[in-house]
């Protein structure tokens, strides 16, 4: 028999049809095990969309309106809001934190007050800021699995967030500022997807493989 008579055979195609899918729905399992076995670490941070206060280039409106802050006139007031997330299936815990170092949050423009602080999730745990000049100076701190912190800040000039952060072991993540879902989000939820998928179709395709065979042995 040539191997394209091999190929032609019915039983011989689903079987090892059949022989990839459970191959790789197992592959599918293991890294699945491995991530309930191992859970990851992760920190995200995110800049929504900030609040301009006042229109036009030079941050005087129309009706000559301004912003003052003790006696100084900011030229383009901004409301930002920095969310940082423990979004890991771990606590984070103040170790982590190599040598003890903060994190920055560093806004690109002058940070003129931090107006509030909001915390959702477990707050046994919270996490504190002081300002230092376009920064937001995070000290080490555990941070809880699904906790998260909302630092809303006052600024002067439109802000960009770049984070320096010291963490061992933990993967730090910036999410889009709205709208979108991040990357790693939409790779995992295929991941999964295609891994239900398989445990679904590899019974059928092994059942169809033997009725095949069994229909070309009589």
């Amino acid at each position: 028999m040539t191997l394209a008579d091999k190929w032609s055979d019915p039983a011989i195609v689903v079987g090892v049809v059949a022989m990839v899918v459970s191959g790789a729905l197992a592959l599918a399992a293991i890294v699945v095990a491995r991530r309930a076995a191992f859970p990851k670490r992760r920190l995200t941070y995110q800049l929504p969309k900030p609040a301009r206060i006042l229109a036009g280039a030079s941050g005087v409106s129309p009706g000559r309106l301004v912003v003052m802050h003790e006696g100084s006139v900011l030229d383009d007031p901004y409301v930002a809001e920095v969310v940082v997330a423990n979004a890991g299936r771990r606590d984070i815990p103040s170790s982590s934190f190599d040598g003890g170092n903060p994190m920055f949050l560093d806004l690109g423009v002058p940070i003129i007050e931090i107006l509030d602080t909001t915390r959702l999730g477990p707050t046994h745990a919270l996490l504190t800021a002081t300002v230092s000049g376009s920064t937001l100076v995070v000290p080490a701190a555990l941070i809880p699995t699904r906790h998260v912190t909302r630092f809303t800040v006052l600024v002067d000039g439109e802000p960009s967030l770049t984070v320096r952060a010291a963490l061992a072991d933990v993967d730090v993540r910036c999410l889009p500022a709205e709208g979108e879902r991040p990357i790693w989000r939409r790779t995992e939820a295929i991941f999964f997807f295609v891994a239900i998928l398989l445990a679904v179709i590899a019974p059928w395709l092994a059942g169809g493989a033997g009725i095949v065979a069994l229909c070309v042995a009589s």
